[in-house]
């Protein structure tokens, strides 16, 4: 294996499960709740798209944002790794080797970075060092007003730093954290929300 050296531009992190993969239609397809059939192995290797995700990601690739996969698997179902490479490699060849499988999405990442989750509560996603998007959200409530966004950060010349540092200074962003996390956060320049 060689090493790879990737060029330091701000990357999309693409959470897989509710955000890429319908979760909620697969598991209704299997006829259990989300939180038993991502438990069932083989679960993850025939979940249906998110309707747009594939455009989705063709459009930001295409508009020079450098795309990566992350996702966390069940504790209950070690199998889920295989089957979620193996279901985003055939869904989604762009991301090939640009998967990143964690426990904790806020060890991964740089404040310059950006994830696309939809629960922002689980796998530390609220801890990301760059820009949270909140895929389901009234602000990012599907894929084509997602890509709008991202083109409009480009245009705009805007930075997820910045927008971090922004969101938490007028307190938008503290509704991603644990409640025992939002008084002792660092805030930028000073400025805790009131």
């Amino acid at each position: 294996m060689s090493i790879k050296n990737y060029p330091r531009l701000p990357r999309l992190y693409f959470d897989l499960d509710g955000v890429l993969a319908d979760l909620e239609s697969g598991a209704k397809h299997h006829g259990l709740p989300p939180s038993e059939a991502k438990r069932k192995v083989g679960f993850y290797r025939d979940l249906p798209l998110v309707a747009h995700a594939q455009e989705a990601v063709h459009e930001l690739r295409r508009d020079g944002w450098p795309t990566w996969a992350l996702t966390k698997i069940p504790d209950s179902n070690p199998f889920s790794a295989t089957e979620k490479l193996l279901w985003t490699r055939e869904s989604f060849q762009a991301f090939n080797e640009r998967i990143v499988i964690t426990p904790d999405k806020g060890a991964v990442g740089t404040p310059d970075d950006w994830l696309i989750e939809d629960r922002p509560g689980h796998a530390n996603a609220h801890a990301f060092a760059g820009y949270l998007v909140h895929f389901g959200s009234p602000d990012a409530p599907d894929w084509p007003t997602v890509v709008q966004f991202f083109r409009k950060v480009r245009a705009q010349g805007l930075s997820a730093r910045d927008l971090k540092a922004e969101a938490l200074a007028n307190g938008t962003y503290l509704q991603y954290m644990p409640e025992e996390e939002r008084s002792q956060r660092h805030y930028p320049f000073g400025l805790a929300p009131a």
